[in-house]
């Protein structure tokens, strides 16, 4: 009776370890997929870092941009750019027109009370935002830390071993 006891005992803590060892595995492995998989559909992810297109878009989630005709971009669609040639970092605002014949945008946050001052050269664009992910930008950020780095590769082994001792 005892033996069976613990036998049902190993049964569950391996049920358990077995658990938390895929969940470590599909949290790494979305993350990363999070990366990769909109890079065959030739999207590039980018994390909102300011308010400017709140609520619509939040600080920390990432949308994913690809380039596409910006002839086709209508009024209201959202886009990702580089204010000048200068710029570091892109800017993810709302079309308010696309002036064709000049060849750029105007644009404005949907927080901002007025128009982005300078209009987006259709040559500072990156593309349009095809989709959002919330939240996720805090994380891809703390991957580009060290520290970061090495809590990913240790959740991921851990996940692995956790599996493996689930297994005896």
């Amino acid at each position: 009776m005892e033996e069976k006891r613990r036998m049902n005992e190993k049964r569950t803590s391996n049920k358990q370890l077995r658990f938390f060892g895929v969940l470590l595995l599909i949290i790494t492995m979305s993350i990363v997929g999070s990366l990769i998989v909109p890079r065959i559909f030739n999207m590039s992810p980018y994390v909102i870092i300011s308010e400017s297109m709140y609520p619509e878009l939040k600080v920390n989630d990432v949308v994913y941009v690809k380039a596409i005709d910006l002839n086709e971009v209508k009024e209201g669609d959202i886009i990702s750019f580089y204010m000048n040639s200068n710029a570091l970092t892109p800017v993810t605002h709302r079309v308010v027109s696309n002036d064709i014949s000049r060849q750029q945008f105007v644009t404005k946050g949907d927080a901002n009370e007025k128009n982005d001052i300078i209009p987006i050269a259709y040559e500072y664009v990156l593309g349009k935002v095809m989709f959002k992910i919330p939240f996720l930008g805090a994380i891809l950020l703390l991957l580009e830390s060290l520290a970061g780095k090495i809590v990913f590769i240790i959740m991921f082994l851990a996940g692995v071993v956790l599996i493996e001792v689930s297994r005896k």
